[in-house]
């Protein structure tokens, strides 16, 4: 017998382990596989457009960012509603623009700094608690770089 399967299906170190070929223990972890791929696209083009408007990530420097997005979210929503299937300006689905703006709030909530390559340095502290609050009404700290300011409904 060989000490691995002919077929690339499975995992195997659980081949080895002496478990049934095709076993795999994955029920405790999250389903990708259940994700919209396709929603999830019209959402990046929604980001690349927001990257290209004003810069990649600017969207964090929107003061105050909780209620400026929660507010494009549901100026999203209600166009949709009215019947206005694709923002005008940047011609993508207003749901996915909806949907951006949830996510931005998500991820400050998190307090997560997502980056995809280590070879990019992280924008801003590293430390979650050095980061500068900005889902209140209070300006940044001083010292701050000013930036422009990138608009929610992008």
């Amino acid at each position: 017998m060989p000490l691995l399967p002919d077929s690339i299906d499975g995992d195997p170190r659980d081949y080895m382990r002496g478990a049934p070929p095709g076993v795999k223990h994955d029920g405790d972890k999250l389903r990708w596989d259940l994700l919209q791929w396709r929603a999830v696209e019209e959402v990046v083009g929604v980001i690349t457009f927001g990257a290209r408007k004003y810069s990649d990530d600017g969207w964090r420097d929107v003061v105050p960012l909780k209620r400026r997005y929660l507010s494009a979210c549901f100026r999203h929503i209600r166009a949709w509603m009215r019947g206005e299937k694709l923002d005008p300006e940047s011609e993508r689905h207003h749901l996915a623009a909806a949907a951006f703006s949830l996510l931005a709030i998500v991820e400050t909530e998190l307090g997560e700094q997502t980056v995809l390559e280590p070879t990019i340095p992280a924008r801003g502290p590293r430390n979650p608690s050095e980061r500068i609050r900005v889902d209140s009404d209070a300006e940044k700290a001083p010292g701050s770089p000013a930036k422009a300011d990138p608009d929610p409904d992008d």
